[in-house]
């Protein structure tokens, strides 16, 4: 096959294939060249595109208002069907569900949180109502009430094995062991006096060195 490009004349003589127009420049090094400038609207005009078929090249013989019917037709009945099982579903499942696609608190936490214990969950449900983030009212009539304590002082009694103080509140440790940890060792070390007196001059040190071990180490 003779290639058509091969002596550079090409477009000199066929010019009507060239996507914009010619004008005269120059190159980098300052010899006359001839350059191509154009938009978009140079290339659409320019190429010829035959007519796009949309249906009839799947199914020759038929008219695109048959195959529209069947598709509709096909997607009504696929509807219809997938309602009929979810019916199904609902009328068999057990109390603790209301459908296929729902699940129970307990499935959700050993899911998500697989292995932890009753008392991490209320020390972080009773924590988070406390303070307000969680409503104390729809915790009451839902499953998380088994996990929120109405004791004022539980969240100090787990003091060490799952909450920190700072010398304003219990905090969970998860929650205490983590963020800005130099800003926290500032804030204990000026509350010291009240932290100690709180809780003792052991637990705070324990406290102490338990944000050290974690700190990370200051970049210079």
């Amino acid at each position: 096959m003779k290639n058509t490009l091969s002596n550079g004349n090409y477009f000199q003589e066929n010019p009507t294939h060239i996507l914009g127009t010619l004008k005269p420049s120059t190159d980098r090094f300052g010899k006359a060249i001839v350059e191509v400038r154009g938009s978009m609207t140079d290339v659409k005009y320019g190429i010829s595109v035959p007519d796009v078929r949309r249906f009839e090249h799947f199914r020759s013989g038929q008219t695109v208002d048959k195959i529209t019917q069947k598709l509709l037709k096909s997607s009504s009945n696929t509807k219809r069907e997938n309602t009929r099982k979810q019916v199904i579903v609902n009328t068999n499942a057990n109390s603790e569900k209301t459908s296929d696609t729902l699940t129970t608190l307990a499935e959700s936490i050993e899911k998500y949180n697989p292995g932890i214990s009753e008392t991490e969950m209320s020390v972080w449900v009773t924590y988070q109502t406390n303070r307000g983030l969680f409503d104390r009212k729809v915790i009451l009539n839902n499953a998380w009430s088994t996990y929120l304590s109405e004791d004022s002082d539980f969240l100090r009694t787990q003091l060490g094995s799952l909450t920190a103080f700072d010398g304003e509140e219990y905090i969970p440790n998860v929650l205490f062991y983590s963020g800005n940890i130099y800003e926290k060792l500032k804030t204990l070390r000026e509350r010291e006096k009240t932290i100690i007196s709180a809780i003792g001059e052991e637990n705070f040190n324990a406290q102490i060195s338990q944000l050290e071990a974690i700190n990370p180490v200051a970049l210079r």
